[in-house]
C-alpha cells in the first residue's frame, strides 16, 4: 500500500511538472509570437526613417540648387549687362541664348527633384497608414485575448465557489440543505452581475468602433469636400488663365519649360502649342470650356454619391452593432449555468442537471453515497461544457470580428483608389507651398489645360470589383481555420474519453489508481473518480479537500 501511494505521488508530481512545463511552453510560444510582431513594426519604422532621410536629402539638393539657379541668374544678369555695354553685337545675342537653355535645364531639373520629393511623400503616407492599421489591429488582438483570460478566470472562480460551497454543504448537511436557495440566489445575483458588466464592456468597446469609424468617415469627407474646392479653384484659374495663354509666344515659352511626366502629357502639350501657334477660334475655345464645366459637375456628383454611400455605410453598421448586442445578450441569459435552476426549456446537459437536482433534493436522506457522487459529475460535466460555450462564443466573436476588419480594408481601399482616380481625372494639382513653385505649377495647369480629354474611370466598374471581393471574401471563412478545428476537436474528444472511462472502469484499475482503501469502501467506479478529482477523503460524510 505504501508503494502504491508512493508511485501515485510521484505520477501526481509528474503530472504537475508536465503541466508547469506545457505552460511554460505555451508562454514561450507568445513570447515569440510578440517579438516577431515588434520585428516587423520595428522594420516598417525602420523604413520610414529611411524614407524621411531619403526626403530631407532631397530638400536639401532642391535648396542647393535653387540657390545656384539664383546664383547663376546673377551672375549670368551681370555678365549679360557689361556685355551689352561693351559690344552690343550678335555675340550677346548668342550667349544670351545658352545661357537662357542653362536655365531651363536648370529649372527642369528642379522641377524632377520635385515630383520625386512629392512621389516619396505619397510612399511615406501610405507607410504611415499602413503601419497605424497594423498597430490598431495589434490592439484589437490583444484585447480579444484578454477577454478570454478574464473569462477563463471567471471559471475558475466560479468553479472555487462552487467547491467552498459543497465543502460548506458536507461539514454540514441538514443546515446547508435549507440555506441552498438563499447561496444560489447570492450566486444568481453575482453571475448576472458579471454577465451585465461583460455587455457593458463589450458594448463600450463597439460604441468607441463606431464613434472611431464615424471620425474616420468625418475626415474623409471633409478631405473630399477640400479636394472638391480646389479642383473647382483650379479650374477657375485655368479658365482665367486661358485668354492669357492663347497667344502663340506664351503658349510656345509654356510648353518649353514645362516638365514631360509621361508621354500623354507631352503629347498634349505638343499639340496644345500647335494648335496656339496656328491661332484657335473663339468659338472652339467657347466648346472647350463648356466641356470642362460638364466634366467637373460630373465629376462633383460622382462625389457625393460617394459620400452618400459613405454615410449609408456607417448606419448599416450601427444596425450591426444594435444586431449583435442583441446576440450577445440572448447569449449571456441562454447560458447562465445559475438560471437554468429555474428554466426548464433548456435541452441537453441543462435538462440533466435539473433533472439530477431534483433527484437530489428528493433522495437526500436516504441514499447520499451515491446521489452526490453523481451530482458532483454532472457538475464537472456541466462546468466543462460551459467551458467549452464560453470558447466557442469568444471564437465567433473573433470570426467575426475579422470578416469586418477585412470588409472595412477593403471599402477603405476602394475609396482610395476612386480619389486617385478622380484626381487623375481632373488632374489636380495641389496648391504651392513656397513662391519658388509658382513656374512648376503654371507649366502643370497648361498641360491640365490641353490634356482635358481624358475621362475618369467609370464608377460601375470599381462597384462591380467591390462586390465581387467581399463575394470572395465571403467565401474565405476564418471558422474554417485548421487550428480552431483541432481545438474543438480536441474538446469534443475530451469530453467523450472522460465519459466513456467513468463509465468502464474496472475495480482492478480504481484498486491501482486510488489504493485499496476505495476497492474495499465499496463505492462505484464513478464515485471514485470524482472523488479523486474534486481532491475528497474516501472516507464516507467527508468532502473536505487534501
Amino acid at each position: 500500500v505504501l508503494m502504491w501511494t508512493n508511485s501515485s505521488v510521484d505520477v501526481d508530481e509528474l503530472n504537475a511538472q508536465l503541466q508547469e512545463k506545457e505552460s511554460e511552453i505555451m508562454h514561450l510560444k507568445q513570447r515569440i509570437e510578440d517579438l516577431m510582431r515588434e520585428d516587423q513594426t520595428e522594420k516598417l519604422v525602420l523604413e520610414i526613417l529611411t524614407k524621411n532621410q531619403e526626403i530631407h536629402l532631397l530638400k536639401l539638393q532642391v535648396k542647393n540648387l535653387e540657390e545656384d539657379k539664383q546664383e547663376l541668374e546673377h551672375n549670368l544678369a551681370l555678365q549679360i549687362t557689361s556685355e551689352m555695354q561693351a559690344r552690343k553685337s550678335e555675340n550677346a545675342e548668342s550667349e544670351t541664348t545658352k545661357l537662357r537653355e542653362q536655365t531651363q535645364g536648370l529649372e527642369q531639373q528642379l522641377q524632377a527633384l520635385q515630383s520625386e520629393k512629392r512621389d516619396m511623400e505619397e510612399e511615406l503616407k501610405v507607410l504611415n497608414n499602413h503601419v497605424m492599421g497594423s498597430l490598431e489591429n495589434e490592439d484589437k488582438l490583444k484585447a480579444a485575448a484578454l477577454q478570454l483570460d478574464t473569462q477563463s478566470i471567471e471559471i475558475a472562480e466560479l468553479r472555487r465557489t462552487i467547491e467552498a460551497l459543497r465543502a460548506n454543504t458536507a461539514s454540514t448537511a441538514i443546515p446547508v440543505a435549507a440555506a441552498a436557495p438563499a447561496d444560489y440566489a447570492a450566486l444568481n445575483a453575482q453571475w448576472e452581475a458579471i454577465v451585465e458588466q461583460k455587455c457593458g464592456e463589450i458594448a463600450k468597446m463597439w460604441r468607441e468602433h463606431l464613434e472611431q469609424r464615424e471620425t474616420e468617415f468625418k475626415m474623409t469627407e471633409a478631405r473630399l469636400r477640400e479636394e472638391i474646392a480646389a479642383a473647382q479653384r483650379a479650374y477657375s484659374m485655368q479658365s482665367t488663365q486661358e485668354p492669357a495663354t492663347g497667344q502663340p509666344g506664351a503658349s510656345a515659352e509654356s510648353t518649353a519649360t514645362s516638365t514631360p511626366a509621361s508621354i500623354s502629357t507631352t503629347q498634349s502639350g505638343t499639340s496644345s502649342g500647335v494648335a496656339s501657334k496656328d491661332g484657335t477660334p473663339l468659338r472652339q475655345r467657347v466648346i472647350n470650356d463648356d466641356e470642362h464645366e460638364a466634366n467637373a459637375d460630373a465629376i462633383i456628383e460622382k462625389m457625393q454619391t460617394a459620400l452618400e454611400s459613405q454615410e449609408m455605410e456607417i448606419v448599416t453598421l450601427k444596425e450591426q452593432l444594435a444586431i449583435r448586442s442583441a446576440e450577445y445578450a440572448r447569449l449571456a441569459a441562454q447560458y447562465d449555468p445559475f438560471k437554468l435552476q429555474n428554466t426548464s426549456s433548456h435541452s441537453g446537459i441543462s435538462g440533466g442537471m435539473v433533472a439530477d437536482a431534483r433527484r437530489a433534493s428528493n433522495a437526500a436522506g436516504g441514499n447520499d453515497a451515491t446521489v452526490v457522487p453523481k451530482a458532483k459529475f454532472d457538475m464537472a460535466l456541466y462546468m466543462l461544457h460551459q467551458r467549452d460555450m464560453r470558447c466557442e462564443e469568444m471564437t465567433v466573436e473573433l470570426v467575426k470580428l475579422l470578416e469586418e476588419r477585412d470588409t472595412l480594408q477593403l471599402k477603405l481601399s476602394n475609396t482610395l483608389r476612386q480619389v486617385e482616380a478622380i484626381k487623375a481625372a481632373t488632374n489636380y494639382v495641389e496648391p504651392p507651398s513656397s513662391p519658388v513653385e509658382q513656374p512648376a505649377l503654371a507649366s502643370s495647369a497648361t498641360i491640365a489645360t490641353s490634356s482635358t480629354h481624358a475621362r475618369p474611370a467609370a464608377p460601375g466598374n470599381s462597384a462591380d470589383e467591390l462586390n465581387q471581393k467581399l463575394s470572395e471574401l465571403q467565401t474565405v471563412d476564418h471558422s474554417k481555420d485548421k487550428v480552431i478545428k483541432e481545438e474543438r476537436d480536441q474538446r469534443l474528444r475530451q469530453m467523450e474519453n472522460i465519459q466513456q472511462d467513468v463509465a468502464n472502469m474496472p475495480p482492478a484499475a480504481i484498486s491501482e489508481l486510488f489504493g485499496s482503501d476505495a476497492a474495499e469502501s465499496g463505492q462505484s467506479p464513478s464515485s471514485v473518480l470524482i472523488n479523486w478529482l474534486w481532491g475528497n477523503k474516501p472516507d464516507a460524510g467527508s468532502s473536505a479537500p487534501h
